[in-house]
């Protein structure tokens, strides 16, 4: 089967007419509201799968907490997993995600995918969560509301100045997964959301653990890289891989299909030239680093976003907000502390609101507080090293002098109280 796009594809398979059951359906009508048998009390999912008493402002014990605390309920979506509704509540909206089969008490993972969101830090480009309860057996996740998917974000095709975007916003969040000793497990352009600001969000953390629990895990075979085909281990370097094929599909609206011999052809970048008419060769050359057949030789987020071809795509803001991290701060210490709740991750403040942070006049030298929590950091001596990937063709690409990075000075007065955010 030769590789195709995915317009080749519908135009090759065209959709036909399915011949209507005869059998009538005995399924039960999909509500958010739960079933009518009468269950606990909701409950609250804490840390760790603490179950609390749900109290909330405006909540009346005996109601449920859909009707109580949301109006105008609307579906939006539908899983393998579970339904998502849109929500308002006191002039804000969200997404409440409800399972689709009743929690199995006796299963110990019954809570993990809440777990993992109590522990990931905030940053804009990870799907914000709220709060998550039990009503009735059913599980409840209220998160921020996002715009669409990136699947459906890109179906009719993206500029390349979106999707150098895209790159930048999706290195950062798996950057704060990768710098907290997290892997993603499950990257894919459904499990990427487009915020309501424009942020591209990492989402879906079902599949998420730690680097050192990472045996076992199975998500999408059409991402997985070649070695956790093998041997069902992942890595960070698996998560890249799968970011990378999420880019590939995204640039080249390249159709994955789950044949064995189809997928060896695009995983090994076996892909023809006219897959990249019209895109540049900073990009295919990127693609190409990140799906290294060698999973020790594929570039981490942090050497990715140092990159010089990454880096001159970024706005001068953006230039500066990288460069004051590269040389500031560093990966998160204390994952335990942050894992057991001892430690709150710091809530960054949207890029367009956000305000210099004043000094107190008793400190002499400001201070840049990191984004993830944990002791503070020292500024690092040396800066981050900038790969340099090599062209399809084998010949690395040259980087004209004017273009390259400067290093900061440091001999000039102390920096500003600021703190930013790559967008």
């Amino acid at each position: 089967m030769e590789l195709q796009t995915k317009t080749e594809r519908r135009e090759k398979t065209p959709e036909t007419a399915k011949c209507p059951s005869l059998k009538k359906s005995t399924k039960k009508r999909v509500s958010i509201r739960g079933t009518t048998e009468v269950k606990l009390g909701p409950q609250l999912i804490g840390k760790n799968g603490v179950l609390t008493p749900f109290d909330s402002d405006g909540y009346v014990a005996g109601m449920s907490i859909i009707d109580r605390l949301f109006t105008e309920l609307e579906k939006i979506g539908s899983g393998d997993f579970g339904d998502v509704w849109r929500g308002e509540n006191n002039g804000d909206v969200f997404a409440i995600k409800k399972s689709k089969q009743e929690v199995n008490t006796g299963d110990p993972n019954k809570f993990k995918e809440i777990e993992m969101l109590h522990i990931l830090p905030h940053h804009p480009n990870l799907l914000r969560f709220h709060k998550a309860w039990l009503e009735k057996d059913f599980i409840y996740i209220q998160t921020e509301l996002c715009r669409t998917n990136l699947l459906e974000y890109s179906k009719n095709g993206l500029d390349e100045k979106t999707i150098w975007r895209i790159v930048r916003h999706l290195l950062s969040g798996l950057d704060v997964l990768h710098r907290n000793e997290y892997l993603h497990n499950d990257i894919k352009p459904e499990n990427i959301l487009v915020g309501s600001n424009g942020f591209f969000k990492l989402a879906d953390f079902g599949l998420t653990r730690r680097v050192d629990c990472s045996k076992g895990i199975e998500g999408d075979s059409r991402y997985l890289a070649l070695e956790v085909l093998l041997n069902n281990t992942t890595s960070m370097a698996s998560d890249i891989f799968a970011l990378a094929i999420t880019f590939l599909e995204i640039t080249t609206n390249l159709h994955l299909d789950t044949d064995a011999d189809y997928k060896v052809k695009y995983k090994t970048f076996q892909i023809p030239d006219r897959f990249f008419v019209g895109r540049s060769i900073e990009l295919r050359s990127l693609i190409q680093s990140m799906m290294n057949l060698d999973a020790s030789k594929r570039p981490s987020c942090v050497e990715l976003l140092n990159e010089s071809r990454i880096f001159e795509k970024l706005t001068e803001r953006e230039k500066r907000s990288l460069k004051i991290r590269g040389e500031s701060e560093e990966p998160a210490s204390e994952c335990s502390e942050i894992r057991n709740g001892s430690v709150s991750p710091e809530v960054p403040k949207s890029p367009i609101t956000k305000k210099p942070r004043t000094v107190s006049p008793k400190s002499k030298t400001p201070k840049i507080s990191p984004k993830i929590s944990g002791s503070p950091s020292t500024p690092v001596q040396q800066p981050l090293p900038i790969l340099r990937f090599s062209s399809p063709d084998n010949s690395p690409p040259s980087t004209p002098p004017s273009n390259r990075r400067r290093q900061i000075d440091r001999t000039g007065p102390p920096p500003r109280a600021l703190s930013f955010n790559i967008i």
